[in-house]
Formats: C-alpha cells, structure tokens, sequence
C-alpha cells in the first residue's frame, strides 16, 4: 500500500472550534454533523446544503487507515463573513422565498450547521458582527489554531499513534521512518489570519476605498503580524515556532490583499444558492492590493525569517495573473519561487479572460466546472513553468459542471430507491467520478503537453474545509481508493473527456496511452499518491531554499 501525501485538510478546524464547548471531539475521532440545528432549518435552505459534508472527514484515525506519512495542516480563522446574511437585490423572487425561510434567528443554526461550530460561538460571531467590532484574526483565532495544536501533538491516539509538526524535509524522513508517528506541516489558508481588522467596517470596503490612516493602521499591524508568523515577531509569545509552508493568500471573502473569485453556488429561477445566503461581492475579481503586494513581498523574504510560499488557490484571474508575472520577473532576476495550487481543479478553458463572469448560465450545461475558481491551461503552464505542484481536489461543488451534477444527482436518487436498478447506478456513480478525476488529471497534462506534466500533481484533498468530497472518497482515509481506481483506470483506458480549444471533446484510449509517455499505471500512481510531494519538500522546505 503506497503511502499518501495530503496537500491541504482540516483536521484541527473543528476540534480546535469546539474545544472549550464540548468534551467529545477531538484530533484523532473528528465529529458527527450537527443535526440538530441542521433540522432547525426549513427544508428549502436545508436543500442548499444538504450536499455539504458535515461529519469529520479528515480526523487522524483516518490518516492512520489510509497510510497518511504527511498532511499540511491548513489553519485557518473562519471569516466572519460565513455568519452575515447576504444583502444583494438581484433574484428578487428568491430573496423573497428566502426571507420567509431563513429569518434572523435561523442565520446561527445555519452557521452552526454549515461549520460544525457550537451555537453559542456562531452566536458570539453574530452578536460581534451587529455591533460593528473588528477581530485581531491573528492573535487569537490563528495562533489559538496553530498553538491547539502543538499541545496536542504528544497525547497517543489509536493504536499509540502520535503526530508530530515538522520543520523541514529531513525532519519530515525521520518522521516518516518511524513504526507510530505521524508527520505534519503547518500552512494557513486565507491572508485575513495575518491582520488585525481594527473596525466592522472594513469588512464591507473594498482596500481602495479605506481612508490613508486606515490604510497605515492595517499595514502596520500586517507587518507585525507577519513576523510573528516567521517567529522573528516582536512578543515571543506571539512568534511561530514553526514557521508555515505556505499561505493561501485570500479565502471566500474580502480581506483587504486581494480579490478572491466566486466559489458560492449561484441560484437561479426560484432555486436558491449558496450566493443567496451568503456574500462574497465586495472585493471579488479585484486584484492584488498594496497591502497585498507588502505582504507577498515579506512573506517571501528570506532575510526576515524563512521564506513562505504563496498558494493561488481562491485568488481571482485577476490577482493570479498578476502574482504569476511577479514570479516570473523574480526568476529572471535569480529568484525562484514555485507556484502552488494546494487544493485545485480544472476548467479546460485555454487562457484566462477577465471578462469572462461566474454565472449559473456558464456552468449549467458544462461536464467540467468552468468557473474561474478553477485552473485554466494558462494557470497550469505557469505553475509548471515555476515548478511548482497542484494538489488535486475531489470537490463536487468545484470539480463536476451542471451538466455532470444533474447526472451525479440523478444517480443518487437511484441509489437512494433501491431496487434493482440502485447496484448498477453504484457501478456508474462510481465510474462518473473516477472519469472526473482522471479528466482533471489529464487535462493537466494536456496543457503541459510534456512529460514532466506529471511531476506536478499531487493530492489536495481540503477535508474538513467545508465542502462536498465525491461519495466515493468521503474522507482522507479514502485515497487509497482514489489511487487504486487511478490505477485501474489506467491499465485499461476508456474513452475520456477532455477540453480542447475551449471545447469538450472525447480522447480515445490509444491517445490517452500517449499521453502517459511511457510511464507505468504504477509509475503514475506513486507520482500521485505521495513521489512529487516529496520531491517538491526536498527542493523547498529546507533551509537552503527557505532560509536566507
């Protein structure tokens, strides 16, 4: 059984959150889904998400099962932004049925279920937020995160295992020789862990239209808050001991770095989606800001502490296409910086286009997911040119198109009946999303049209994120399934479909074997499962790469 790397899960989010709430979760169990407030809701907005994992799917037991050497724990301050209802006007007819359905005091059991948070936190959010206050992202709920964790790492779980957060790749070999430990890697997700929102404003202006006094105060506090991470921060007790790998520069909301795209599902007609509950406007598409650019600039200076990469995941086109020049530009002057995605799929579109909107109407009909959250072949080659790596996701509300989705959904209500026919809609439910992710794969290397396409894939699972794992793998012990129907997949290639040109088209098998230029199934399956992660640690999680 190959050993697995993680790019990117959750495995303290919940726990860390209910710690001081309850006595039952912990690291190594995770949690069941919050049903009671789930049912709290009515059945209209328990349909938005319903497809939303609720359960654990990344606690350590399942890293022990599935033979996890190493996962990058992302820590990650929930945005206050999961607990504001959205004030747009467009969907008037939805919004109406909303307002029905969803009223003020339904906004905390949703939260609660959306989360896996406790009520009472949820409602504490929720009173800050009517109130105007700001939040010191950095000082209590990212620190508290990354410091919930060191603690933990001597307490044994199953079977004596113990976890152990590593600073660099030979730490990380040490780890991984052991009988019973569990290797770990610290990154963050989302720039808002590292500042200070001094008032309840900023969280709904845009950093352009902050006053210049604002502005220092923000970029003054971003400065301190950085060093802190790189553990040359002026309070000790404030400093990292382990400083993260990388950090995923923006999340879903706006934070004041740069413009995030849209990941929230759009309603349309009377069918409401995650966009009608939530909102993500302000700041979405823009680009990078100049606190962005101070905090991209200071993250991977390597005078001021270890270098810390910077992951696209969640930027805008915009903002990606302008991080992806600054790499460029600092690689012609000597300076190499891989490009990460932690948690990714793909698009197929050929280039990115500004002008190009997420709507439901350009996913609707689609098989992959053609929002701009996703990697285009643009994104992919400039993240191969970088040498960097994609950790690929098994997201159902990011990877499949609407067309796909009906197909998926389909299948579930077959399954669900019984019967005779539910077998067969298994067997095809299963190979649906098999062909999803080995559409996804090769797409990248479609893109790259190389060999060395393959040395840049990996896995980046984001359990626990908050988000719908395709039914097949529901948790990170499931990758082994993943990587065995890679495997099988690959042995006797079947039709498949790819992107070309911007259009859908089927790549027969004799093509497909081409495009593995040589490589075994089991060549593949180890680049996949856990080789390319490792040799992207050896290159860039040393001190002579990341040190001064």
């Amino acid at each position: 059984m190959f050993r697995i790397i993680d790019l990117h899960n959750h495995p303290s989010m919940k726990p860390y959150n209910n710690d001081t709430y309850r006595d039952d979760v912990d690291l190594w169990d995770g949690m069941e889904a919050d049903a009671e407030n789930y049912f709290k809701l009515n059945g209209l907005i328990r349909g938005v998400i319903t497809e939303t994992a609720r359960d654990s799917q990344a606690q350590m037991r399942e890293w022990v099962k599935g033979n996890l050497s190493l996962s990058i724990c992302a820590l990650h301050p929930t945005e206050r932004g999961w607990f504001v209802r959205s004030t747009e006007k467009r969907g008037r007819i939805r919004k109406f049925l909303l307002k029905l359905f969803l009223g003020n005091d339904d906004i905390a059991p949703l939260g609660a279920a959306l989360t896996g948070f406790p009520l009472a936190k949820v409602q504490k959010v929720i009173d800050r937020v009517n109130n105007n206050q700001g939040i010191d992202y950095f000082n209590d709920p990212a620190l508290g995160e990354y410091s919930y964790l060191k603690t933990k790492q001597t307490i044994p779980g199953p079977w004596g295992f113990t976890y152990k957060i590593v600073n660099d790749y030979n730490e990380y070999l040490q780890v991984r020789a052991s009988d019973n430990q569990l290797a770990m890697i610290i990154s963050v997700e989302g720039g808002h862990a590292l500042t200070s929102i001094t008032k309840g404003s900023w969280f709904n202006t845009a950093y352009q239209y902050l006053s210049d006094t604002d502005k220092d105060t923000f970029k003054e506090s971003l400065k301190t808050n950085i060093k802190h991470l790189k553990g040359v921060g002026p309070d000790p007790q404030l400093n990292f001991e382990h400083t993260p790998l990388f950090v995923t520069l923006v999340h879903m909301y706006n934070n004041l770095l740069a413009g995030h795209a849209k990941s929230y599902g759009a309603g349309h007609g009377l069918i409401p989606g995650m966009d009608d509950l939530l909102y993500q406007t302000i700041g979405m598409n823009h680009g990078i800001t100049e606190a962005g650019w101070l905090a991209i600039d200071m993250l991977l200076d390597r005078t001021l502490g270890r270098r810390v990469l910077i992951d696209v995941k969640h930027l805008s086109m915009k903002a990606r296409g302008e991080y992806y020049q600054y790499v460029a530009d600092k690689k012609a002057a000597g300076d190499h910086i891989p490009i990460i995605a932690s948690h990714a799929a793909v698009n197929g579109y050929e280039h990115n286009a500004i002008s190009r909107m997420d709507t439901y109407g350009l996913d609707k009909d689609t098989y992959l997911s053609r929002w701009s959250i996703n990697l285009s072949n643009e994104d992919i080659r400039a993240i191969h040119a970088s040498e960097g790596i994609i950790g690929l996701v098994v997201h159902e509300g990011r990877t499949p198109g609407g067309k796909t989705k009906k197909q998926l959904k389909k299948l579930k209500k077959c399954i669900a009946k019984g019967g005779k026919k539910a077998y067969r809609a298994q067997q095809e439910l299963a190979d649906l999303y098999c062909q999803l992710v080995l559409s996804n794969i090769f797409q990248v290397v479609l893109a790259v049209g190389d060999v060395s396409a393959w040395d840049i894939m990996a896995l980046g699972s984001d359990y626990d994120g908050i988000m719908d794992p395709f039914n097949c793998y529901p948790k990170v012990g499931d990758f082994h399934k993943l990587i065995d129907d890679i495997g099988k997949f690959l042995n006797t290639p079947k039709p498949l479909k790819l992107y070309k040109n911007d259009k859908l088209t089927t790549v027969e098998p004799s093509k497909l074997k081409e495009m593995m230029y040589g490589l075994s199934p089991t060549d593949i399956k180890q680049k996949i499962a856990y080789e390319n992660a490792e040799v992207f640690l050896s290159r860039y999680f040393n001190d002579g790469y990341l040190a001064n």
